[in-house]
């Protein structure tokens, strides 16, 4: 019909502007979230391995995990990932 808006189905789905985006994506709650760290220049090996990885634990223990098995040859059982989680530090936020 004349004069009526044309609308398309199934209609696009409305964005919040940028500016809501990036205040949602910066939520004071993800400052909480601590993050953990492991280096493997902190425990030289015959590697010379410089990776760091930085997450959440699980994250960490499970990149971690399959980064030592591929790379440094251990053995993924449970008593590694445990010695792993002794070795993560606490991340010192970069933007502090």
């Amino acid at each position: 019909m004349e004069g009526e808006p044309e609308y398309t189905w199934p209609r696009p789905p409305v964005r919040a502007p940028l500016g809501r985006r990036r205040r949602q994506a910066h939520h004071p709650s993800w400052r909480h979230t601590l993050r953990k760290v492991i280096d493997c220049r902190d425990y030289p090996s015959e590697a010379k391995c410089s990776l760091t990885i930085a997450g959440e634990e699980e994250e960490v223990i499970r990149a971690a995990t399959e980064h030592s098995v591929s790379v440094h040859s251990e053995v993924d059982t449970p008593e590694f990932r445990d010695m792993l989680r002794t070795m993560l530090k606490d991340e010192v936020p970069q933007h502090a």
